[in-house]
C-alpha cells in the first residue's frame, strides 16, 4: 500500500489536500492526482488534515488508523452565538456531588482530549486519572505534610512560608483547600525535555471544556501541580518518573450548582498592529 493512500475514482484533483497540507509534501501537477514523493513520507506529521478537509474522501497517509476516522455529523453544528456562550459560560467548580465520574463520562472527556493541537502533531501529553474518594485523600495528606514542611523550610521567602503555613492550617482544620472536595483528578504530563509545555495546558483545556459539555465541572489544581513537581512522595503516588513534569492538573467531578449568569470581565485589553 502507498503512504499516500488515494482513491483515484473520488479523486477530484482539485488540489485541496495539497493546499492544507502543513509540511506542504504533498504535490500536484495542474490537471492530475496528487501524490507524495517517497522521500518526503519522513515529513509527514500524520495530521489528518488532507483526509479532514477532502470534499470526496479521496487520500489519507497510511500511517493514521482508519478504523478511527470519524465523519463529521452535520446535524450537531452548533451556532455561533451557541459556542461563545458556551465557552464564556465555563465556570470553575469547587462544590461536588458526593459520587466520582461515571466511567464512561471519563472515557469521552479524555478521549476528547486527545483532539487537542500540540506542536507538529506530537501528541504528547500522558494523563493520569486519580479516581475516588479515598486516593483523594490519601494525596490530600500527602499534599498536607509537602505544605506544612514547606512552612517551616527557612530556603524560602517569608510570604511562602505564610502561604504554605496558612493552607495547610486550613487543611487540617477541615477545609480542603487542595481538591474542594473533588471525587476525581485528572492530570497532564509531558517529557521534562519537551519544549512546548502550552500543548499540556491546551489538552487540560479541553478536559475543562468536554466535562463541561456532558454536565461535569473542573477546576485547575495549582496547589496539587506545585507540590507533585517538588515532592519525592506526591511523585510516586501518581507514578511520576524522573524524565517527567505535571503541566497542570483538573479536580473533576459532577457540579452541584449550574451558573445561571455569566459574571463579567475585565475589559478587552488588545494592541491592534495595522
Amino acid at each position: 500500500m502507498s503512504f499516500f493512500v488515494l482513491d483515484e475514482n473520488k479523486c477530484r484533483r482539485d488540489g485541496v489536500c495539497m493546499d492544507v497540507c502543513p509540511t506542504k509534501i504533498i504535490k500536484q501537477e495542474v490537471g492530475e492526482l496528487p501524490y507524495i514523493a517517497e522521500k518526503s513520507e519522513a515529513f509527514c506529521i500524520a495530521c489528518g488534515l488532507c483526509y479532514a478537509f477532502c470534499p470526496h474522501d479521496a487520500c489519507y497517509v497510511e500511517s493514521l488508523n482508519k478504523d478511527e476516522f470519524i465523519q463529521i455529523d452535520k446535524n450537531l453544528k452548533i451556532s455561533n452565538d451557541s459556542a461563545v456562550q458556551f465557552l464564556k459560560s465555563r465556570r470553575s467548580v469547587r462544590k461536588f456531588k458526593n459520587r466520582s465520574l461515571d466511567q464512561e463520562d471519563l472515557a469521552t472527556i479524555l478521549d476528547t482530549a486527545r483532539y487537542a493541537p500540540s506542536a507538529k502533531n506530537m501528541q504528547p501529553v500522558r494523563w493520569i486519572a486519580v479516581r475516588g474518594f479515598d486516593k483523594m485523600k490519601e494525596l490530600a495528606e500527602l499534599m498536607y505534610t509537602y505544605y506544612d514542611s514547606l512552612a517551616r523550610n527557612k530556603d524560602f521567602s517569608k510570604d511562602e512560608r505564610l502561604h504554605a503555613k496558612l493552607i495547610s492550617s486550613a487543611y487540617k482544620s477541615g477545609n480542603d483547600v487542595f481538591f474542594r472536595g473533588a471525587p476525581d483528578l485528572i492530570v497532564a504530563v509531558l517529557p521534562k525535555d519537551y519544549k512546548w509545555a502550552q500543548d499540556g495546558a491546551i489538552a487540560l483545556t479541553y478536559i475543562e471544556l468536554a466535562a463541561s459539555g456532558i454536565g461535569a465541572g473542573c477546576c485547575w489544581a495549582g496547589y496539587f501541580t506545585t507540590a507533585v513537581n517538588n515532592d519525592e512522595n506526591i511523585k510516586k503516588f501518581v507514578g511520576l518518573a524522573d524524565s517527567e513534569i505535571v503541566i497542570g492538573g483538573q479536580m473533576i467531578g459532577y457540579p452541584v450548582y449550574r451558573a445561571k449568569n455569566i459574571p463579567s470581565r475585565k475589559k478587552l485589553d488588545v494592541n491592534y498592529i495595522e
